[in-house]
């Protein structure tokens, strides 16, 4: 191993090289306990991509829409090389928006539903963190333009607490700023 990483050889002294090889083990533990981590989140994503509160149970939206929002998070701060932490990425993820995905278009009625609703709010701050690899389809991206082409329209009374703060992250993320300051 200290081979593949001469730069912890080329420390300047005893002290130095042992604080490299520290690192260096510190960041195989890491990748270690996040291959084991993952492997049992995958043996909990159900058939249909969804995941379930409990083990063996039907997939929830909401559950779901919770992991799928925080490996984005995770993917963001990686700077998309969470796929070197774990294996078997892509096609988890992949499985998973396609779940959420279905169920926005089961459970989404475009001519009585507001955009602003915690639903839609919730399916767009998860789902943006991955539209550049899975872009908006359908209903999904029907409900984006809604909230991009009504961004000036709406009223702070339109959002819950929770509501407002996912709207002003998805509006940064859609590069529309400057309606913030309604």
């Amino acid at each position: 191993m200290l081979e593949e990483t001469p730069w912890v050889l080329n420390a300047k002294s005893e002290t130095e090289t042992m604080n490299r090889i520290s690192r260096l083990f510190e960041v195989n533990a890491m990748k270690a306990s996040i291959n084991s981590d993952w492997k049992v989140l995958l043996q909990y994503q159900n058939g249909d991509g969804g995941f379930p509160w409990l083990p063996g149970f039907r997939s929830s939206y909401v559950s779901s829409l919770y992991i799928l929002r925080n490996l984005g998070k995770m993917n963001d701060w990686l700077k998309g090389g969470i796929a070197e932490y774990q294996s078997g990425q892509n096609n988890m993820v992949s499985a998973l928006i396609q779940y959420i995905d279905n169920e926005l278009n089961t459970h989404w009625k475009e001519n009585e539903d507001t955009p602003w609703s915690n639903f839609a709010l919730d399916y767009l701050d998860a789902r943006r963190y991955w539209e550049k690899e899975y872009p908006l389809k359908g209903t999904g991206a029907n409900l984006k333009k809604a909230i991009i082409t009504r961004a000036d329209k709406f009223k702070i009374t339109d959002f819950t607490f929770f509501g407002l703060h996912r709207a002003a992250l998805i509006y940064n993320s859609y590069g529309l700023k400057a309606h913030l300051k309604n």
